[in-house]
């Protein structure tokens, strides 16, 4: 057993390996048997549906139908309205549904979903309904392709369906492959490319209000999200930014194919729809993405601006850009530099995958030795293009390999012991929504502990987390301040921090000593 405490999980069967030889030892997704012998109880936290009705709510003029049980809709709407609409802005979810019961699982509920579609339009009067079904949907068979057809000539809007049974796909692989390149049916073939636009694509929970948006949808935003650094590296090197997806209403969405080329931010979610708009469209889509760190960036935006034909334009744009943040970075390359970067993958990554690997390619920049853990080996897999561009950018980090009986935590303590590193040595990026910490001996009061999830925290003006020449500063802020307070572990008046007292042994004595 590594770690202490009964709570903690053995590492029996893990073992350190690198992130191209999983890659290769893993089974594919679709291999059953191999899996449930491999990675027993390999499940995720999110099904396909929670994944599609979440990602389809960044849409603000839609209507979402759901062909089922209410159920699953309580459960999307609650999820929807706590977790995104508070913390990054979305719209409000509508989600009307077919109400399937018993008769209707058992004998089908066509008629129930057309009835359903007839009122989202009188009432609601959108100009675009998705139809998701879930699993009841599903396993009684119902033709929702021939319940819309029936229907079309009835209602105004454009009716688009997009299968989402929950049991369709393994939960911990493969659903934005699945789903994300059906979302180019809403798109319309371009009546004429703009030489000079970019659309930003693989954008996740990011509430875009920038270039390319209506002019009542755009303000400066407080909080900026990785598309609003993105999109004002676009239009620094000179280009034209046109749509950043997902997000916007459905006449924005729809004349994406517009651009002249796909620019890449998360490529878990950026590459399936890219590969999809290149084949319907003929869009060309870059490789990079992710940018955080100062290499990581020029080579992002060299890589656009070579295609676009806008070397010099992107030179000036970096040098200037290079040069606010300078000062910064070497800090932090020089307080971080032989430090072992501990970066937890999330034990539900699904479709994360992307982060851990960026943040472990800007560690290295910094000088940093990444390992990463509760990475399950199933989302290697089923994000093979998205592996081999980070491993082909020279990212080929340790990572534990192991069963990951999905939903039970690793601990950090645990990991530091693995390597034999002491805690003082280690810089902590957590990915979860709250950082591991377990008082005396693992805090942000001893232990650099880098809050980057962006969701609980946000840096004005700054975006706290990611990308780009800013987004690499708030990084590179972020690592300077967790080292500095964990100096502090020799300071007589140090204390740990509220939230690691919680579920520390350290007592709740405030009084300061000497």
């Amino acid at each position: 057993m590594f770690g202490k405490g009964a709570d903690l999980m053995a590492l029996e069967g893990y073992e350190l390996r690198r992130l191209s030889e999983v890659l290769e030892e893993t089974p594919p997704v679709k291999a059953q048997k191999q899996i449930e012998e491999k990675f027993p109880a390999a499940w995720g936290i999110w099904c396909r549906w929670q994944w599609m009705v979440t990602l389809t709510g960044m849409l603000d003029d839609i209507v979402v139908v759901v062909h089922g049980p209410l159920g699953c809709e309580a459960s999307g709407r609650v999820f929807h309205g706590i977790h995104f609409e508070e913390h990054f802005g979305l719209p409000f979810l509508h989600i009307p549904t077919s109400n399937m019961g018993n008769k209707q699982v058992i004998l089908g509920g066509e008629d129930e979903l057309q009835e359903t579609l007839r009122r989202a339009d009188r009432e609601y009067h959108p100009p675009l309904i998705i139809v998701h079904s879930n699993c009841c949907a599903g396993l009684n068979m119902d033709d929702i392709p021939q319940a819309i057809d029936a229907v079309k000539d009835e209602v105004k809007a454009k009716i688009v369906f997009i299968p989402s049974e929950g049991f369709s796909c393994t939960w911990t692989g493969d659903v934005a492959e699945l789903n994300v390149p059906l979302y180019t049916q809403i798109m319309d073939p371009p009546k004429k490319v703009d030489p000079k636009a970019v659309n930003i694509i693989g954008l996740y929970k990011d509430m875009f209000s920038g270039p390319g948006m209506p002019e009542r949808k755009r303000w400066d935003p407080v909080y900026p999200t990785n598309a609003h650094e993105l999109a004002r590296t676009v239009e620094g090197i000179g280009l034209k930014m046109h749509r950043a997806l997902f997000g916007g209403d459905y006449e924005y969405f729809r004349t994406a194919p517009e651009a002249a080329v796909n620019a890449i931010d998360c490529t878990c979610w950026g590459y399936p729809l890219a590969k999809e708009m290149q084949k319907r469209f003929g869009t060309p889509y870059m490789k990079h993405g992710k940018p955080i760190g100062v290499e990581t960036t020029i080579r992002w935006i060299n890589e656009l601006a070579e295609f676009m034909g806008v070397r010099d334009e992107a030179a000036r744009f970096i040098n200037r850009e290079y040069d606010v943040i300078k000062e910064t970075w070497e800090k932090a390359r020089q307080m971080a530099k032989g430090k072992v970067a501990l970066i937890d993958g999330v034990r539900m990554v699904q479709a994360a995958a992307t982060r851990p690997l960026a943040q472990a390619r800007f560690a290295m920049e910094l000088g940093m030795t990444p390992y990463i853990f509760e990475m399950h080996p199933l989302a290697v897999k089923a994000k093979e293009e998205t592996m081999r561009y980070f491993i082909s950018d020279g990212v080929d980090p340790l990572i534990l390999f192991g069963p990951y009986a999905e939903q039970k935590p690793l601990s950090a303590i645990q990991m530091a012991e693995l390597i034999n590193v002491d805690p003082h040595d280690v810089v902590y990026m957590h990915n979860d929504v709250f950082a591991y910490a377990r008082a005396d001996a693992w805090d942000a009061a001893n232990v650099p502990i880098v809050d980057n999830i962006g969701q609980p925290f946000r840096r004005t003006k700054c975006r706290p987390r990611d990308v780009g020449f800013r987004g690499t500063e708030g990084m590179a802020r972020d690592v300077i301040a967790a080292v500095m307070a964990a100096e502090r572990k020799d300071d007589p008046r140090r204390r740990p921090t509220l939230y690691g007292r919680l579920r520390g042994s350290k007592s709740f004595d405030f009084e300061l000593q000497g």
